[in-house]
């Protein structure tokens, strides 16, 4: 006979020689000798742990195709120490902060001293491909035209926060997508759009101004044997010369 005591008093009887403990405390096994009337006795302490339980916070993917995602496994309670703590089922370790993490399905667990496992999914997720394509109305100019320059967003319909333009200290026209200037030198331009979520895309191009190159002297000594001579010293993109005048100094 099994008797399960609590303060003192028994609260429950099983005739049986195996009883399965349901409950934590002290348990009292008899056993009578019906030939002379004597009884055995002997005690068993059941001790019990509550089931370990936990809570996870999730932190999302910030861009596409950054691994900054985070599970924070938090809110611990039951157990047996120590605890450990898994996002893949297999690897374990005592810290329940896990960071670094790409896109996907994570097997959340934790384990106590004894085995006992407590488990969950975690899904991180990441925004949508976000991405810049900068164009140019022509790659080669020649030096006094205009250049356009186009940046085109991928979402088209993506919101921004802001759209910067380089390099620097040039005449852009702010926050728009579209650019005109008049390029007196071969640049690199770069475009730097930015979304909702605080992701950059960026763009880059180089445009080659020509400049022929027109050199006149300007001084003259009229009949000098050095310097009496003018020449017009041009490249060879130069084909006419459509005006020249030549003034003294006075």
């Amino acid at each position: 006979m099994w008797q399960h005591i609590v303060g003192g008093t028994p609260v429950s009887a099983t005739p049986a020689l195996i009883l399965v403990a349901t409950e934590p405390g002290l348990y009292v096994f008899s056993n009578l000798n019906t030939q002379n009337g004597c009884t055995a006795l002997d005690t068993v302490v059941v001790d019990w742990t509550p089931p370990v339980e936990a809570a996870i916070a999730v932190e999302q993917i910030s861009c596409f195709g950054e691994n900054d995602g985070s599970i924070r496994i938090q809110h611990l309670a039951g157990g047996l120490a120590p605890i450990e703590f898994s996002v893949d089922s297999q690897n374990f370790g005592t810290n329940p902060n896990f960071s670094g993490l790409g896109p996907g399905t994570y097997p959340v667990s934790v384990r106590d001293a004894q085995g006992c496992t407590w488990q969950t999914m975690a899904v991180l997720t990441q925004p949508k491909p976000f991405s810049v394509l900068l164009t140019a109305s022509d790659s080669l100019l020649d030096l006094g035209q205009y250049l356009f320059l186009n940046a085109q967003v991928t979402p088209p319909a993506t919101p921004l926060t802001e759209v910067r333009w380089l390099p620097d200290g040039l005449a852009w026209t702010p926050g728009l997508l579209k650019q005109k200037l008049k390029p007196e030198e071969t640049t690199q331009y770069e475009v730097q759009v930015t979304d909702v979520f605080g992701c950059t895309a960026t763009a880059a191009l180089t445009v080659v101004v020509v400049n022929y190159g027109v050199y006149a002297p300007n001084a003259i000594l009229p009949g000098s044997v050095e310097n009496g001579v003018f020449t017009l010293y041009a490249g060879p993109g130069i084909e006419r010369i459509r005006l020249l005048r030549v003034f003294d100094r006075w």
